[in-house]
């Protein structure tokens, strides 16, 4: 935290402390200012001090301070005092004869506190609550909080359940709606149905955005059933929704693991086309997937492309064409390219000397291999792991 910020937030509390000593006339909103700085440095002791000092001078919480107060408490993952605070004021409102209640924003901030701290039945009770108390009603945020809540823990149906009742209230989804419940089936194996749901809440619901393509086409190259990405990917641009780099990376990872580099290349050429440019991630791939297939030109072709639209390579990059050098049997080139990468301010990592000291071992270099061992520590800060020692140990005993 900024010592400046501290310092003036402390001074702003002496301030209205001495306000206070001074029965200056006070209400609630500067306190609520303070509150709200004190959540978000985490002291929620300082907050129920204000509080207490508040009531101490009669100066009665307004329904701000308690959604400062609820709001705070579930950002920082304490839910029973959230809870608490908002059972207490409403009872302490009624018992003084004054008209503090809960709003929509309250219920809401409450009813995904309890969802994202796994409280899933609390929050749903909550909302029932909710619907019984005069002149609130919930809406598209609170169904989404639980919506989100059971497709995260895989309670699918729960959530299918609660998105139809959303339409048969009036309440209208919307892709945070659509989004929550096709992570939730993707996440747990059930890609064929979000795609269904999917499918058919594009004519009568909401449409689905980026995300919701970046989610599926992820989910059907993990189990490599490119021809369906391929066809999402093309559904997605003929909707009218951007490309973003996710979807790039899914597709060309996915096509470089299953080996179809022509595949990859195709929808790096697409994109461009698309006038979308591909970041330093979606390249590393297809780098990395051509030199596994030890296409040598067209990775040299890659690297050209990247430094022609002022991406320079990265560590990635680097460990990538290290790893081919040392593979391909070509240490020296392997080690210029090191001395390159630091030159440049990239700092080698553990992949990069494994690599190097493995090639090393092969060529019987163990003097090579141990000078590489101790650079490990002095250069890149990275300790050896396991695998390093063991492939020197090795390589020792073998050379007597």
């Amino acid at each position: 935290m900024n010592t400046t910020l501290l310092e003036s937030s402390d001074q702003a509390w002496n301030v209205l402390h001495e306000l206070v000593r001074l029965r200056a006339p006070l209400e609630a909103p500067p306190f609520n200012a303070l509150l709200t700085e004190l959540g978000r440095r985490g002291n929620v002791n300082g907050m129920t001090t204000v509080l207490a000092e508040m009531k101490g001078s009669d100066i009665m919480p307004e329904v701000g301070t308690l959604r400062i107060l609820v709001n705070q408490l579930c950002k920082l993952g304490r839910v029973d005092e959230a809870m608490e605070v908002f059972d207490k004021i409403g009872e302490e409102s009624e018992s003084d004869g004054l008209s503090i209640e809960a709003d929509v924003f309250i219920y809401n901030t409450m009813v995904d506190g309890l969802c994202k701290a796994g409280r899933l039945e609390e929050g749903l009770h909550l909302m029932e609550r909710m619907k019984s108390t005069k002149g609130l009603a919930p809406n598209t945020v609170t169904y989404n909080c639980l919506v989100d809540g059971f497709s995260k823990v895989g309670e699918i149906e729960i959530g299918k359940e609660l998105f139809d009742q959303m339409n048969e209230e009036g309440v209208s989804p919307n892709v945070v709606s659509l989004n929550a419940l096709v992570v939730g089936m993707c996440r747990h194996g059930r890609i064929n149905s979000a795609i269904v749901f999917f499918n058919d809440t594009r004519g009568k619901g909401p449409k689905g955005n980026t995300a919701t393509y970046a989610t599926l086409i992820t989910a059907l190259c993990d189990v490599d059933d490119f021809p369906k990405a391929v066809d999402l990917f093309d559904q997605m641009l003929r909707s009218g929704c951007s490309a973003d780099a996710t979807v790039c990376f899914s597709l060309i990872y996915g096509f470089c693991k299953a080996g179809r580099m022509g595949d990859a290349n195709d929808v790096l050429s697409q994109f461009k086309q698309a006038g979308f440019l591909p970041d330093i991630k979606c390249y590393n791939a297809l780098f990395n997937g051509l030199c596994k297939k030890n296409m040598e030109d067209k990775a040299y072709e890659i690297i050209k492309e990247m430094e022609e639209v002022g991406m320079k390579p990265d560590s990635v990059t680097c460990n990538t064409l290290i790893a081919y050098f040392c593979k391909s049997g070509d240490l020296a080139l392997a080690l210029r390219v090191m001395k390159r990468m630091i030159k440049d301010g990239l700092v080698p990592t553990t992949d990069t000397y494994r690599s190097l000291l493995h090639a090393c071992c092969l060529n019987g270099k163990t003097k090579g291999a141990m000078k590489l061992l101790t650079d490990t520590s002095s250069i890149s800060m990275i300790p050896p792991n396991t695998i390093t020692y063991n492939i020197l140990i090795e390589s020792l005993c073998k050379n007597n």
